[in-house]
């Protein structure tokens, strides 16, 4: 009787198996590393509780006043402490909101009427294909910054820099002396500075026009004598020199020789524009004020400072 042979149902029956079990295999990362994988979901379940817990704690540094409105100031502050950690890269405030930017890309609008939006832009923001960022843009007709092909970057009061686009904004970074970075968002006639509703650069030209990075100075043969720092020309006699309040805890304290003492930022110099007008600039911050009736009102930011001599 003729032997029957096995070994070539052996050899396929072991590819088969070898087959499914590599099929078998590749299911199995798929479902473990997929876009829809059990890790990546528990990364999204972990990055939406993280949020969640951020926003909780976003609202709850929320301050009313008697009149049932948020009071902006004070909720600014509060929630500028916590730039940095749960999440927060950027709070901005408006005139009348406060804008709190996450890591995720979220969005937080708080408005003085104590209502709260959330991922809900007040403008259409262009897309890069139908933005071109290139340009000359000025606020205010003081403020210059300039976005230069080649991802240069130029601003009037923090100097040179580099440029990159994120998601839905441009991030500037200077390093003048130190590092200084600002988001500004495209919006119709230009860039909105901060946040979607910020500060507005009007587009200018379309022309970058940057200053030429200033030389180091050649070492003189004798060493020259140092100039003491010029000091603002003004009036000593001033009708603006005086003491302001806020709502009773921001105070500005604007001396006769030209500066002034900020309760809640840097101190600073400050001048007369003209028509009852003034400016106060410091390294940090910025204010402009026309002087009415003896207090001094915000022309940017719709807060009154009163005189305390009248109260």
């Amino acid at each position: 009787m003729k032997k029957q042979n096995n070994e070539g149902i052996t050899l396929i029956a072991l590819i088969i198996t070898i087959i499914v079990m590599l099929i078998l295999a590749g299911v199995s990362l798929s479902l473990a590393l997929g876009n829809n994988g059990v890790i990546n979901q528990a990364q999204t379940t972990q990055e939406k509780q993280n949020y969640a817990t951020a926003k909780e704690k976003v609202q709850t540094q929320m301050i009313f006043g008697t009149d049932g409105e948020v009071d902006l100031e004070e909720t600014y502050n509060n929630i500028y402490a916590l730039k940095g950690t749960e999440g927060i890269t950027d709070v901005s405030r408006g005139s009348d909101s406060i804008i709190v930017e996450f890591d995720n890309g979220n969005i937080i609008t708080i408005r003085k009427n104590g209502s709260i939006s959330e991922n809900v832009a007040e403008e259409p923001t262009p897309t890069p294909q139908s933005f071109s960022i290139v340009g000359t843009y000025v606020y205010n007709g003081k403020h210059t910054i300039v976005f230069s092909e080649n991802g240069g970057f130029y601003d009037s009061e923090y100097g040179y820099g580099t440029w990159v686009f994120q998601e839905d904004r441009y991030t500037a970074t200077t390093t003048n002396g130190e590092v200084n970075s600002i988001s500004y968002y495209p919006v119709e006639n230009g860039l909105a500075k901060g946040s979607i509703d910020g500060y507005l650069f009007v587009k200018t030209s379309s022309t970058p026009t940057v200053p030429e990075t200033p030389t180091e100075p050649e070492t003189p043969t004798e060493p020259e004598t140092p100039t003491e720092p010029e000091t603002p020309s003004v009036d000593p006699n001033d009708p603006v020199v005086g003491s302001y309040t806020y709502s009773g805890k921001h105070t500005i304290t604007i001396n006769s020789d030209g500066t002034y003492e900020d309760s809640q930022g840097s101190d600073g110099t400050w001048q007369n524009t003209g028509n009852n007008t003034y400016e106060l600039n410091s390294e940090y911050s910025h204010y402009e004020f026309e002087l009415i009736d003896g207090d001094l009102v915000e022309t940017n930011g719709n807060r009154t400072f009163e005189n305390d001599n009248n109260s």
